[in-house]
């Protein structure tokens, strides 16, 4: 909750906006690592997945 002091104080909302925007980097460079993770686990586990329905394809009755 902002205070009187917040507003007596700009550099108080300087540095909070300043947190801010280091929170949205943090958060944009975590959705980098987990996006990267994603597509490094699809790409490691793609063929495999692949030949497990191929060889439920041919082996269908």
């Amino acid at each position: 909750m902002e205070s009187w002091r917040d507003d007596a104080d700009p550099a108080r909302s300087v540095r909070r906006r300043d947190e801010r925007g280091a929170t949205a980097v943090e958060y944009a460079i975590m959705l980098s690592a987990i996006a990267g993770a994603i597509v490094a686990t699809v790409l490691a586990l793609g063929p495999v997945v692949a030949q497990l329905f191929q060889d439920v394809l041919d082996n269908w009755p």
